[in-house]
């Protein structure tokens, strides 16, 4: 009864710190709220100023639910594929994960290359379709029938299965437009807005620079959020 206490209050004050680090959420043995870091949100937001109208929400889409940590947001063309996957399933979708910005990737790949957190597999940043918002990892857990059934909606509008070695996603192969990039270059810019006496290229190359900055970035979000103009 004690462990269990302090667990929770170790929750209770990591999520309650609005100057935790991304790096702090990495290193963290417990998957809290914030495996989807605020500072995600702003770059969705900032990456809608770069690339307006490529993105859908998918939180409101009939038959699909989403687990709290999946951003709402795919291509448009995904979104409406994947409406149609789940009205021929005729049961509930229940999407895990979707959209991707950086901090989110960041934090999957390490996580999933220590062991940590449940995370089995995550590609580096800048190698996943999830970045693109070209990939949803869908629940899997009904049974082998019901495996099948899901997987068959799926690739009956568009989407590959991954297979035996990530058996819970499924990337998008419609049209989509190239998005490589784009979330790095959201975070430049977000990180240059509040932090103009140590900017970076805003370039959408990830490279160590990036990373260093992306490490120190709060998970709760930056001060000074989204905005369209540079």
């Amino acid at each position: 009864m004690r462990r269990l206490l302090e667990r929770r209050e170790r929750r209770r004050r990591l999520r309650g710190s609005p100057q935790l680090e991304v790096r702090g959420v990495v290193r963290a043995r417990l998957v809290l709220d914030l495996d989807r870091p605020k500072a995600d949100e702003q770059l969705v937001d900032e990456v809608a100023c770069l690339a307006p109208d490529v993105l859908d929400r998918i939180d409101s889409t009939p038959g699909v639910t989403l687990e709290t940590e999946a951003l709402p947001y795919v291509q448009k063309p995904a979104a409406q594929a994947l409406m149609n996957a789940a009205l021929a399933y005729a049961k509930t979708v229940n999407v895990t994960s979707a959209l991707r910005m950086l901090p989110q990737q960041y934090m999957l790949h390490r996580w999933a290359a220590s062991g940590r957190c449940g995370v089995t597999l995550a590609a580096p940043v800048g190698e996943s379709n999830h970045e693109q918002g070209l990939a949803v990892d869908i629940s899997m857990s009904g049974g082998g029938a019901t495996n099948r059934a899901i997987r068959a909606a799926m690739a009956a509008n568009g989407f590959k299965w991954l297979g035996a070695e990530d058996p819970v996603h499924f990337d998008y192969t419609g049209e989509g437009q190239d998005l490589q990039g784009l979330s790095v270059r959201a975070f430049q810019r977000l990180w240059n807005r509040n932090h103009p006496e140590a900017t970076l290229e805003v370039n959408g190359v990830y490279d160590a620079k990036v990373e260093g900055k992306l490490k120190i970035s709060p998970a709760g979000g930056f001060d000074v959020g989204a905005r369209c103009d540079p």
